[in-house]
C-alpha cells in the first residue's frame, strides 16, 4: 500500500513491477492541497527562518511547491489515461 502522493512521480515503473496492482486515484479540492502546502510551508519555515530570511525562504519554497504540484497533476494526467485505456 503506497499513500504518499510523491509516489505518482514513479507510478510506471511501480505498474510495470507490479502490472496486477490496483491503482486508487482520490482527488482533494485544489482549495485544501493549497492550504495543506502553505499550512506545512509555515510550521516548517518558522523552525528555519527569521526576519528577511524568511520571505526569500518562502518563495523559494513556493516555487517549489507550485513545480511539485504541476509536476504531479501532469502525471495524474498521465496516470488516469493509462488507466483508462486498460
Amino acid at each position: 500500500l503506497l499513500k504518499s502522493h510523491y509516489n505518482v512521480l514513479w507510478m510506471d515503473t511501480v505498474l510495470e513491477e507490479f502490472p496486477g496492482a490496483k491503482v486508487v486515484i482520490t482527488v482533494r479540492d485544489p482549495a485544501e492541497v493549497i492550504q495543506s502546502f502553505l499550512s506545512y510551508a509555515v510550521t516548517n519555515l518558522s523552525f528555519v527562518a527569521d526576519g528577511k530570511d524568511a520571505v526569500k525562504i518562502a518563495r523559494a519554497h513556493a516555487t517549489a511547491a507550485y513545480s511539485y504540484l504541476t509536476n504531479v497533476s501532469q502525471e495524474l494526467a498521465h496516470l488516469h489515461r493509462r488507466l483508462k485505456g486498460k
